[in-house]
């Protein structure tokens, strides 16, 4: 197949050196128009029409041209398409002709994307079809409406922290973000050291009576772990030999989490081989005492203290010998104590937790950087699953979880012949003369996900203008006229801008500090 690659006068080296990288057979041509974005589909088709083109079997146009370029095929007789918006997605686009169809109206990275995602969609649907399939298999098992053990996704459990403390209204607010991040169950978590039955159970009501996902109960205490059942709790984490004979008194019938612990003696195993024998020793009893799912968990330790190495051995020689025990791993316990963006903490432990053959992945959100934490891990699960299902690496899989960093640059290379014919120069700061229609304070509210510009004016009431978008309170502020200056209408248009991803991805924003510190070029170290 031979492919003709229509750019602008800016882009066209950058282009041939994408092209280059392409497995099918390319040509470049640029047309007499500067930025590629500001063609139109009758200007090509204008173009290409006094053109030899023969040989082409197919044409691609730049991705960000407007409208539909069906036209310009219809003018030379030969299948045109649009490419992507980034010529940095040109040889991936070259490397599926023939696999997918492109469009005419669409860009092709827009078209790859969503043919990746129906893929994921099958994918995770044929799992749900096989669930009752799976469900017949030895060591699997039903936590409610949700299939356990292998064969299944990774299932995501986020632990309600401390519900005794919250309200109904405050339970039912975290369990809804639980869920619309992605959890398959809810985990209500309570105050160690402390009896509080009455309050596991109303927690526990509280979510069922509003979200058909599983419940489990959190605690050792057994008073609390039978309120939580008598409430509806659809599995109780955490039975060891300290409580195991009550707990089966009143929890036979679903699903248990058995420890490598005796929390009355205080006992938790370090040693990789120790937490191995102490579960199944613990499993043992659970099952002779009459329990029928078991669910087995060798507690995750943190990261170097005392450690997370002997945990992953102990992971997986008990995987080996016990294939039919479906496995849970608190990979909260590494990322609350670990000082790093837990997007990656949380896709890494996710793979390791895949290749152990673990069921059910448990974490919290306890803090400001662990926040998120749960779609992190709900994301990172299906690309496990994926991953396992094609036999192939964690990538290229139409899902991801690239949030500050980029598979590839799709910036357009600046080019040194452009300075030929151009006036040069280099920018100096400038002190800013304060606009005479007044002053903004730039805010976030959190609560309701939007950007706030104060404005102050002396004499005047201040004037708050609220937004989701950076973009639509700065067209507000200017269609108010309450800004005079270009300086004070860049500044304010920076500011927002920094709030809005500083609201995307979690960060704090403090106005006229830098969103990333830590990447000042003073700091680096």
């Amino acid at each position: 197949m031979r492919v003709l690659i229509v750019t602008g006068q800016l882009a066209k080296d950058t282009i041939a050196k994408y092209v280059e990288e392409g497995p099918v057979e390319a040509q470049v041509l640029a047309l007499p128009t500067s930025v590629a974005a500001l063609l139109s589909p009758s200007t090509i088709k204008t173009e290409l029409r006094g053109r030899s083109l023969k040989g082409f079997h197919l044409i691609l146009v730049p991705g960000l041209v407007r409208g539909d370029v069906s036209i310009v095929e219809k003018a030379v007789g030969i299948p045109t398409f649009k490419g992507p918006k980034y010529g940095a997605d040109l040889p991936l686009v070259l490397s599926r002709l023939g696999h997918v169809t492109l469009s005419s109206t669409l860009a092709a990275d827009e078209v790859l994307k969503a043919h990746q995602r129906h893929r994921v969609f099958d994918e995770l649907r044929i799992s749900r079809e096989k669930r009752e399939a799976l469900l017949k298999r030895e060591g699997s098992l039903a936590v409610g409406n949700v299939g356990v053990g292998r064969g299944f996704p990774l299932r995501v459990m986020a632990e309600l922290l401390d519900a005794p403390t919250l309200t109904d209204s405050e339970v039912l607010a975290k369990a809804e973000y639980y869920v619309a991040s992605g959890a398959d169950i809810i985990d209500i978590g309570m105050v160690a050291g402390e009896s509080l039955p009455k309050d596991a159970a109303r927690a526990v009501r509280v979510v069922k009576d509003s979200f058909s996902l599983p419940v489990a109960i959190d605690t050792y205490d057994v008073d609390e772990a039978r309120a939580g059942v008598s409430a509806g709790a659809d599995m109780v984490l955490s039975v060891d030999w300290g409580n195991a004979e009550e707990v089966a008194a009143f929890a036979s019938d679903i699903p248990v989490v058995v420890t490598s612990t005796n929390q009355r003696r205080a006992y938790v195993p370090t040693k990789a081989s120790m937490k191995v024998a102490a579960l199944e020793e613990n499993i043992r009893q659970a099952v002779h005492l009459g329990m029928k799912k078991v669910v087995g968990d060798l507690i995750v330790h943190p990261l170097n203290t005392p450690g997370i190495m002997e945990c992953l051995v102990a992971y997986h020689e008990f995987s080996k010998r016990n294939p039919t025990i479906p496995l849970l791993f608190g990979s909260g316990n590494v990322t609350e104590l670990t000082d790093a963006d837990s997007v990656g903490v949380n896709a890494l432990l996710a793979g390791m937790a895949s290749e152990l053959k673990v069921s059910i992945l448990l974490t919290t959100e306890g803090s400001v950087k662990t926040t998120g934490s749960v779609r992190e891990l709900a994301t990172a699960a299906k690309m496990m699953f994926l991953a396992e299902t094609r036999n192939s690496t964690p990538k290229d899989l139409g899902v991801d979880l690239l949030l500050l960093k980029d598979k590839r640059l799709k910036d357009e290379s600046y080019e040194k012949t452009w300075e030929r014919n151009a006036r040069i120069i280099e920018a100096a700061a400038e002190g800013e003369d304060l606009d005479p229609k007044g002053c903004f304070r730039i805010l976030i509210d959190r609560k309701e996900k939007k950007l706030v510009a104060i404005h102050h004016l002396a004499g005047s009431r201040p004037t708050i203008i609220r937004g989701e978008k950076a973009e639509d309170v700065c067209s507000t502020i200017i269609n108010m006229r309450l800004i005079s200056t270009l300086n004070h209408a860049s500044y304010v248009g920076k500011e927002l801008e920094k709030a809005e991803l500083a609201l995307r991805i979690g960060k704090s924003y403090i106005q006229d500090e830098a969103l990333f510190p830590a990447y000042e070029k003073d700091e680096v170290t």
